[in-house]
């Protein structure tokens, strides 16, 4: 199994995920047989994952060609270098947090899928689904590759109660009473990061005794302040939507529970409810989520964390 992953930011190493695995390839093979899997693909290769120079110094420089002809030759290789592997033993490759790639990473993606239904390689991408628009390269990548290579989508939903429970006993190595686990299962959603991070701040404000999971105050989970990693967490994610989406989201942001979408654009003065309607369709979905009666246009807010943090 080999692992990439992309990384957050306005820059990040070309072909992110493809090169951290391959890296970490070539530092455990043996030499001799990673310089036969790479073939002719090794000096071009070597030009985006040093880490193969380091194990084969004697590695050429590759022939100069025309920006798009190197694109192919470096998409070529790297297919051929993980078709290789695959020859010898089967191949899992994981690429982490896909939401985060870029462009070049994408078209790897693609090149790479083509070859994997004759070959003894599964590819698994995982990326969160509430980060991607219409003009995120994944997201015409997922339509295309439905033609061309086909595959299956896995959506992961956050921990149901019990699940929540028995992550926290987990962490403690001690069961957790029945009243704090739903506690922090209706305050985190069940995702697993708030969950973590919500029950260490409790016990770091000793609200929590880790010993022997009891409540040592009657403080209502939400008035001790929304975590740190949480809020930052948030706050990059609120970041990346427009104001006048950030100014629907924090008039919602106010109501515990549901609220009508159409009064929320109207406190927030959004111009028009069918633009709200495109923010929310495009954007909201990674905050509020369908209320019980979507004729009546009403959506509760995600959680206690989440609604703090957009206020």
């Amino acid at each position: 199994m080999l692992w990439g992953r992309c990384y957050e930011g306005e820059w990040s190493p070309p072909f992110g995920p493809f090169a951290e695995a391959i890296a970490e390839y070539a530092r455990a093979v043996e030499p001799e047989i990673l310089r036969k899997e790479l073939g002719y693909g090794g000096p071009p290769l070597a030009r985006l994952v040093p880490a193969l120079r380091d194990r084969l110094p004697d590695l050429g420089e590759p022939t100069p060609l025309a920006p798009e002809e190197e694109r192919f030759r470096l998409l070529d290789a790297t297919s051929r270098l993980l078709i290789a592997i695959s020859a010898r033993t089967p191949l899992v490759l994981v690429l982490d947090d896909l939401h985060w790639a870029d462009r070049g990473t994408i078209a790897m993606l693609r090149h790479v899928a083509r070859f994997i239904g004759r070959n003894r390689i599964m590819i698994i991408g995982a990326y969160r689904d509430v980060e991607l628009d219409r003009q995120h390269p994944l997201a015409d990548a997922l339509g295309a590759l439905r033609r061309e290579s086909p595959y299956e989508r896995i959506p992961l939903k956050g921990l149901d109660v019990h699940e929540v429970g028995e992550l926290m006993s987990a962490l403690a190595t001690v069961d957790a009473p029945e009243a704090l686990v739903k506690a922090i299962s209706a305050e985190t959603d069940g995702n697993p990061f708030f969950l973590r991070e919500v029950l260490l701040h409790l016990i770091e404000e000793g609200k929590v005794l880790r010993q022997e999971w009891r409540w040592i105050s009657d403080v209502e989970i939400e008035e001790l302040g929304i975590p740190e990693g949480v809020r930052q967490v948030i706050g990059r994610r609120l970041s990346r939507l427009s104001d006048a989406a950030n100014r629907l989201l924090g008039v919602a942001s106010a109501f515990n529970g549901t609220f009508r979408f159409d009064i929320a654009a109207s406190v927030a003065a959004l111009d028009k409810l069918k633009r709200s309607a495109r923010l929310m369709k495009r954007w909201g979905r990674s905050f509020c989520a369908p209320g019980p009666k979507p004729t009546a246009t009403s959506s509760p807010t995600r959680s206690s964390a989440i609604r703090c943090s957009a206020k």
